[in-house]
């Protein structure tokens, strides 16, 4: 006889209340509502459908994968406030990207600009 997961009889709430708590842990390029999402149907939807997971937005104009991610953030996020952090790879900062922001700049309540220079000697 098979047992079902525990996780499986939590509260959807109890389960977003779960990966808020987590996200204040992770650590590094770890983000616990994209893990999370992509456990089983359960926890996707649960994740998927609390736009508060969702509103802190990376974009790195330089990756097309960051700039793919980026849309699904801003999304997901719905109409809540959100957190931009634009990080490039050198000194100017490529635009590729950046005008998918345009029609959250109202939702945008903190902007973050991360310019990693490498300097040669």
């Amino acid at each position: 006889m098979a047992t079902e997961n525990p996780i499986l009889s939590l509260p959807n709430e109890l389960i977003v209340e779960i990966a808020v708590v987590s996200q204040t842990r992770d650590e590094g390029n770890i983000k616990s509502e994209l893990v999370l999402s992509s456990i089983c149907r359960h926890l996707r939807y649960a994740v998927i459908g609390a736009p508060e997971l969702w509103t802190k937005v990376e974009l790195d104009p330089s990756s097309e994968n960051s700039i793919n991610l980026s849309q699904i953030y801003l999304e997901r996020s719905a109409a809540r406030e959100i957190w931009i952090t634009l990080r490039s790879r050198g000194v100017k900062l490529q635009t590729r990207g950046l005008h998918q922001l345009t029609p959250h700049l109202p939702r945008i309540s903190r902007l973050n600009v991360v310019a990693t220079v490498i300097l040669k000697f």
